[in-house]
């Protein structure tokens, strides 16, 4: 968020926030960064990081974020796939 507090209006044009880690990994369950960093590199619908601090010697960025929108609509996707195989099992 920027410092009025509003989503940030990316290069798209649509307004979108940025989730830090922290809310991030908050949204997906408490994931840690070990499990984000195998899910992006296994699970092509896994949510992308965006780079948003400076980047660093090494050649990775200072800070990252997730866009928000794109994280719902991950968790939207698990859960339907959860009440899909819910409903598919006999009672």
């Amino acid at each position: 968020m920027n410092d009025a507090n509003q989503p940030l209006t990316l290069i798209t044009g649509t307004a979108d926030a940025l989730l830090e880690f922290e809310v991030f990994s908050a949204r997906l369950g408490g994931l840690s960064k070990t499990r984000i960093d195998e899910l992006e590199k296994t699970d092509p619908n896994f949510p992308k990081r965006i780079a948003i601090g400076q980047i660093r010697a090494n050649g990775r960025p200072a800070r990252v974020a997730w866009l928000e929108s794109e994280v719902s609509a991950y968790v939207r996707d698990l859960v339907a796939k959860a009440r899909s195989r819910d409903t598919q099992q006999p009672a």
